[in-house]
């Protein structure tokens, strides 16, 4: 719903955490429809009462992450990292890059299939490593809840910027280049005209970084061997 506020702070990982526990090279597209109608509807309310936030407040993604361990839907086990920064950046967006990267540095998670929440101008989408069935990296996943229309195929330009498809999106990436330039058009596509007047204006700064309209933050989760399924989690009486 366009009218939702900071749904995507639940959604964004609960997506993650289903590829990570999935035996599947992909999740579903009716499985992306159950996460936003149905399971961040029962979480969401639940992170807000636990948080003492009002209905409309701003929801840190952090603060999601650590509810989600607290419940048992994340273990600790699993944290890849964080990372974040100015998006336009090459060496920060480099770092979020290679802890996708399951063939990395990061050895203890080679292999696994390892998923991201992408928060980045006030919303926050989820970007999935997907794995072939000999342990190659098969591509990528950005699946996007609440869409801009300038974020979408060149069908959609006659649209106004300010409207939303009513539909979440997913972009397949078939390598790390096309992940890049993707990543890279979706973050072109949310600046405003005063976002790039500041861009212009001011270089990256990290004293100012809360107030620049290129900080990113991503939170990357691998594949846990020990895991529970979420379905089992979300039938627990703490989500019921």
């Amino acid at each position: 719903m366009p009218e939702s506020t900071n749904g995507c702070t639940v959604i964004a990982p609960l997506l993650a955490i289903h590829h990570l526990q999935g035996g599947g090279y992909e999740i579903p597209d009716s499985l992306i429809v159950q996460v936003i109608d149905q399971e961040a509807c029962t979480i969401l309310p639940q992170v807000r009462e636990e948080l003492e936030l009002t209905q409309d407040a701003l929801i840190i993604p952090s603060d999601v992450h650590d509810y989600l361990i607290r419940v048992g839907l994340l273990n600790q086990d699993q944290f890849v990292g964080v990372t974040g920064g100015n998006i336009m950046d090459d060496w920060h967006i480099h770092e979020f890059f290679k802890m996708l990267n399951a063939h990395g540095e990061h050895k203890e998670h080679r292999g696994k299939k390892v998923s991201a929440a992408l928060f980045f101008h006030e919303h926050v989408i989820t970007v999935l490593t997907l794995m072939r069935t000999d342990g190659a990296t098969g591509g990528y996943d950005i699946i996007d809840s609440l869409p801009s229309y300038k974020t979408l195929n060149p069908q959609y330009h006659h649209q106004e910027s300010d409207e939303t498809p009513n539909n979440a999106v997913r972009m397949r990436c078939r390598d790390l280049e096309s992940l890049q330039a993707t990543i890279k058009w979706y973050c072109l596509s949310k600046f405003s005209n005063e976002d790039a007047t500041f861009i212009d204006e001011f270089d990256w700064d990290e004293n100012r970084a809360s107030f620049d309209p290129r900080i990113f933050q991503a939170f990357v989760w691998a594949e846990w061997d020990s895991a529970r399924t979420i379905n089992n989690n979300l039938n627990s009486p703490r989500l019921s």
